[in-house]
């Protein structure tokens, strides 16, 4: 419903869609190289005029600018291609060539330009072997033709599609999407077909064209667009005979359909599927989408979504995924446009391996944790303890080990509560018993420094200030800075 209600809205404020393709033969004078176009001619007109100075192109939907060609005189062999209604401007001239995208075009209420002066043809300024969208025309200087609202002949659209392919593929859609959107079902809708169905485009941007004349066409259609669709039979009392499907598949790069999550599309593949004038939705049995693909990164998989208009999100509702390894099938209850999203996933451990390494690791701290303490009591019973220095950084560090060790015990055993408060201060005195012993495994390595280096030290450090260190240091960040960090 939103594709449609957006589509219709469009439709008012949104220039003609059929394009149009100038070519010809031009003779440039000194002086003549540059191409000029601009707004000027008419509501509903595009006008090409060839001056000594200047080729001109005018079109309503155009902004003024000028471009510098190639400087030699001498013949050249140009082509200007507009298509309005997307803001694509194409020109070609020898081995120039120029895009330039218009990124808002204007209503047509904004568009009552001045009628563009006239020129008067001489055989220097005159265009030869021209063609407009193919056709051949008479040799001149000043061609005007009409901008029609809909393309209907096969040729021009088949021209258009593989233009805007062409765009496509140098990334020049970026934040157009809608507008493409609407541009491509307006020219599915009014484009005249002889055969029961017809293909259009190729590489970024293909779409095809079925005359559901019978019942037959909707129970499987071929996959010419790397996809291969299968329709209920209740699909047919949904819609009319005669009524047209659109298939349309898109190879897009993250410009078109470009969510806040920034989503990654299998194949960069986006499948449009929708009845002419028709609305498909909430049907009791799925319409089969069958998506073919590479073979998905270890650690993913493939998830079934469609494009919401109105969030400009991409959405599970009503679609249901089958993942395969090179083929995947989205089963959903409407038509709209469709990809693929890659999920990626930790790998899963088995159950019987987690109760393995979970009874490993509580064994190991476990029997860390009593060597810490009997070592700790028999040092404090040593009688070198309080005069050697260096059996006190050894208490300090068993001290640091100890506490590490109770600490992970205890917050795995707080944490199967998913109590908040209770998961806070665990993480906040393991941070501390882990930053510890960090810092005693360094005051180990700078007194055995002192002991082995220097041998006689003529220094100032004492234990207590090392316990500073060690210990003061890291209460005060864990004391007042990690509740903050967790929260």
């Amino acid at each position: 419903m939103s594709l449609l209600f957006l589509l219709l809205l469009l439709h008012e404020l949104m220039p003609g869609t059929q394009g149009l393709s100038l070519c010809g033969w031009r003779t440039q004078e000194s002086g003549g190289n540059k191409l000029q176009y601009s707004a000027g001619s008419g509501e509903d007109t595009f006008t090409v005029v060839n001056t000594e100075k200047a080729l001109i192109v005018y079109s309503p939907f155009l902004s003024s600018n000028e471009i510098v060609l190639q400087p030699l005189r001498g013949t050249y062999l140009f082509c200007v291609h507009w298509i309005p209604a997307l803001g694509i401007f194409n020109f070609t001239y020898g081995v120039t060539k120029s895009h330039i995208m218009q990124t808002s075009p204007q209503t047509r209420s904004n568009l009552l330009q001045p009628t563009p002066p006239s020129y008067t043809c001489d055989s220097s300024t005159l265009l030869f072997d021209v063609t407009i969208n193919g056709q051949p025309l008479n040799n001149s200087c000043n061609f005007t033709f009409p901008l029609l609202s809909t393309a209907t002949d096969m040729k021009n659209v088949e021209h258009d599609i593989s233009q805007v392919a062409d765009y496509l593929d140098k990334n020049h859609f970026s934040g157009k999407g809608r507008m493409l959107r609407y541009w491509i079902e307006t020219v599915l809708s009014n484009v005249t077909i002889e055969e029961n169905s017809h293909h259009f485009g190729k590489g970024s941007l293909q779409a095809a064209v079925y005359k559901l004349n019978s019942s037959d066409v909707l129970i499987s259609l071929p996959d010419c667009l790397g996809v291969s669709l299968s329709f209920p039979k209740q699909l047919m009392e949904t819609v009319n005979t005669g009524t047209r499907l659109h298939v349309v598949r898109i190879l897009d790069s993250g410009a078109l359909f470009q969510d806040a999550a920034n989503n990654t599309v299998v194949d960069s593949q986006v499948i449009g599927i929708t009845f002419e004038g028709t609305q498909v939705s909430n049907l009791s049995e799925d319409i089969v989408i069958t998506f073919h693909h590479q073979p998905l990164q270890v650690n993913s998989s493939p998830v079934c979504v469609f494009w919401d208009e109105l969030s400009e999100n991409w959405r599970m509702d009503g679609c249901n995924t089958v993942p395969g390894e090179v083929r995947t099938e989205c089963r959903c209850n409407h038509l709209t446009y469709f990809a693929l999203l890659m999920q990626i996933s930790s790998e899963v451990i088995p159950e019987v391996h987690l109760v393995m390494l979970s009874v490993l690791t509580f064994a190991g701290c476990s029997i860390s944790a009593v060597s810490c303490f009997f070592t700790i009591i028999w040092i404090c019973c040593s009688r070198k303890m309080q005069s050697n220095p260096t059996l006190q950084i050894h208490l300090n560090l068993l001290g640091a080990v100890l506490l590490l060790d109770l600490s992970f015990i205890l917050s795995a055993v707080l944490g199967a509560l998913e109590e908040r408060s209770l998961c806070i201060s665990s993480a906040a005195v393991l941070h501390f018993a882990l930053l510890c012993t960090f810092s005693w495994m360094a005051i180990e390595g700078f007194n055995l420094y002192r002991l082995v280096v220097k041998v006689f030290p003529a220094s100032s450090v004492t234990t207590i200030k090392l316990a500073l260190v060690g210990w003061g240091e890291y209460l005060c960040f864990s004391i007042f800075y990690l509740p903050s960090i967790l929260d």
